[in-house]
C-alpha cells in the first residue's frame, strides 16, 4: 500500500499496466485490501481501492457497496469517481454515485 490523496492505496505489481492481468492477481489485491480494512476499518482510501479492484475483478455488488461506504466516510471521494475507469463495470448499477437509477 502506498500513500495518495486518499491515504493508503494498493498498487499491484506493474500498476498502470492492466492489460493481461489475471483474475488471480485481482483476487490477491482484493484479499490484501480486505486485510487493510481489518487494520484500518472505514479507511476511505482502502474502501475506494477495494471498490476499484472488486469492479475490475467482477465483484460488482461488493464494489458498489465499498464505493458507497468510502463516500459516506469521505464525501470528497466523489471527485475521483467520474474519471476512474476501474469503476466502469459498475457505473450502470443502481446506487452508483451520480446515477439517477434507484437504489
Amino acid at each position: 500500500m502506498v500513500g495518495s490523496p486518499l491515504g493508503l492505496v494498493h498498487l499491484p505489481p506493474a500498476a498502470g499496466s492492466r492489460g493481461g492481468r489475471t483474475g488471480e492477481e485481482w483476487e490477491l489485491a482484493i484479499a490484501e485490501l480486505e486485510q487493510g480494512l481489518v487494520e484500518y476499518p472505514d479507511h476511505p482510501g482502502v474502501l475506494f481501492s477495494l471498490a476499484c479492484y472488486e469492479s475490475l475483478g467482477g465483484r460488482k455488488e461488493a464494489a458498489l457497496a465499498h464505493l458507497q461506504r468510502a463516500i459516506e466516510v469521505d464525501p470528497s471521494i466523489t471527485g475521483y469517481v467520474e474519471g476512474d475507469s476501474d469503476l466502469d463495470a459498475i457505473r450502470d448499477l443502481a446506487g452508483f454515485p451520480g446515477s439517477d437509477l434507484p437504489v
